[in-house]
């Protein structure tokens, strides 16, 4: 039997047998080899990267410890963007999800001066670990000259631990906001207690408001849960431990978000509108949170990786840059030590899983720990790593060199 046939033969087999297809579909394309070089140096645990489309080709690099960093014509300037710093609760030594964890620009940010961070703030809520902000801020340019207005929050979630927190943002094309907030559960007792399928609870969801009319916020019309009673209108996805990162193919609208497990399981998750991902009842392909048994399907994941208690999946972008067409259309992102993975579809198979080799500098828990990716107005991409876990760290960013 000729190997295409056979391969069929075994696919069908394991179909029958298991009913789960996406784990195995996630395991073979080849593996691709890139080479890294170091973009920029004497950062502070660099976690994001933004930039505005204003055609200045600025890089805007967030640290956890509150500093968003300019780099402007491959040089980091000594000038910060803003300094969150005094608007931060206490970060813990090891945590990487408390802190400054998130930026983006409004998609008018040429003409109104907009911008929006996701940070973690102090709470007087008994009971509670600190509130997840997300606040604007505007810039305005005077005389070559840029003065930020003081932060208005637009929302305010009392988070019940310093883990799981979320903190992704992302514009959409139509010009609403998307906010990524987490559970906090961090442990099996706090699964129990988790809010991700509490509809009246912004914990646990993926949340869509319009920044552009009422304040501080407006309710999208389209919004899924916009006319249903006890059920915060704001929710656009829900059933979430840790929506972290996002990304929005700016070519074919395809929405992405990473979500860490608990028990087993990383997932990339294709958001629509509406859906239920299933935490805490499941994570990955079913599988139940609390016991570890496979249970009810809900929305699953479109890759589901294997995890241990030191790896965690780091999402990144849809590649649509000059420099690399073998990458053109392709979904790259890593996990924290220092592996890197690229996502395709394929007509007959759905979305499939590669490896990427790094013949360069060599990533790992113990040196350039991957904290993250960032994506410039020319749509190539870079890697953020930190000299540890958590915040007050020194950080470098590497750049792409080439793919074979």
């Amino acid at each position: 039997m000729n190997s295409p046939r056979k391969f069929a033969l075994l696919f069908l087999i394991y179909i029958a047998i298991t009913g789960n297809f996406r784990l195995l579909l996630a395991q073979n394309l080849p593996t691709l080899f890139t080479k890294v070089q170091r973009y920029s140096e004497f950062l502070n645990t660099p976690i994001a990267m933004a930039v505005a489309y204003d055609g200045n080709n600025r890089k805007f690099i967030v640290e956890q410890t509150g500093a968003i960093r300019i780099i402007e014509s491959d040089i980091l300037l000594s000038t910060n963007l803003i300094n969150l710093k005094q608007e931060l609760d206490d970060i813990e030594a090891d945590n990487m999800e408390k802190g400054l964890q998130s930026l983006t620009f409004h998609p008018q940010f040429s003409s109104n001066g907009k911008f929006y961070v996701f940070y973690s703030g102090p709470t007087t809520t008994s009971g509670m670990d600190h509130k997840s902000v997300i606040a604007e801020y505007i810039l305005t340019f005077i005389d070559n000259q840029w003065t930020i207005s003081k932060g208005r929050k637009l929302l305010e979630v009392d988070a019940p631990t310093s883990h799981q927190t979320g903190g992704a943002l992302a514009f959409g094309k139509d010009g609403m906001l998307f906010i990524g907030i987490g559970d906090g559960s961090n442990s099996v007792s706090e699964v129990k207690q988790s809010l991700a399928q509490d509809l009246n609870s912004f914990l646990g969801k993926i949340l869509r408001i319009d920044v552009n009319a009422a304040m501080p916020y407006a309710i999208p019309r389209d919004n899924p849960f916009l006319t249903q009673p006890n059920i915060k209108p704001e929710i656009w996805a829900y059933g979430f431990r840790n929506p972290h990162r996002f990304d929005i193919d700016s070519k074919t609208n395809l929405f992405f978000c990473t979500d860490n497990g608990l028990q087993c399981c990383e997932e990339i998750n294709l958001i629509e509108k509406g859906k239920n991902y299933g935490w805490p009842i499941v994570e990955g392909n079913g599988t139940s949170a609390d016991t570890g048994k496979v249970t009810k399907a809900y929305y699953a994941p479109i890759l589901v990786l294997n995890h241990s208690s030191d790896s965690f999946i780091i999402g990144g972008y849809f590649y649509h840059g000059n420099k690399f067409p073998k990458l053109h259309g392709k979904y790259i992102y890593s996990n924290n030590n220092g592996k890197l993975f690229y996502l395709e579809k394929k007509k007959k198979f759905g979305w499939l899983h590669g490896e990427i080799k790094n013949e360069g500098e060599a990533f790992n828990t113990k040196k350039y720990f991957i904290t993250g990716f960032g994506k410039d107005e020319e749509g190539e991409l870079y890697l953020l790593t930190s000299e540890g876990k958590g915040p007050r760290h020194g950080g470098v960013i590497f750049k792409f060199l080439n793919f074979e």
